[in-house]
């Protein structure tokens, strides 16, 4: 289990930026990827959603050049909730739509539990 699992949240920041230098120099654009988003969790939790969104932001980039779309939807997910923390309700209404839509493309059961952000939403 992780740091940021552990609700560990400034040490968890501080290791995925050491490994974010790393995994530039190596050309790991899928863990580079990982540690963006996981910069982007650590950051939400921490309230700091305008951090988080940059993050994820970065990580969505990076997934979609590696071609990995299940974890391009995860991602998105998480960027929608950080819209809505920072009063983007229709901001976070098309990325959850983005996320169902790869979600639902691939026959993902994740698909039901952004249907609920959506439908929470829209409440």
């Amino acid at each position: 289990m992780g740091v940021r699992q552990l609700g560990r949240y400034p040490p968890a920041l501080s290791h995925c930026r050491e490994a974010l230098a790393l995994l530039r120099t190596t050309g790991d654009r899928h863990g580079e990827a990982n540690t963006w988003d996981s910069l982007g969790f650590i950051h939400a939790r921490l309230g700091e959603h305008r951090a988080a969104i940059r993050c994820f932001q970065r990580a969505l980039g990076l997934y979609r050049r590696v071609s990995d779309r299940y974890d391009e939807a995860d991602t998105l997910s998480r960027l929608g909730e950080s819209r809505q923390a920072v009063g983007d309700a229709a901001g976070a209404a098309r990325t959850w739509r983005r996320a169902l839509g790869i979600l639902d493309d691939l026959g993902h059961p994740d698909a039901e539990r952004v249907r609920d952000l959506l439908d929470r939403a829209a409440r």
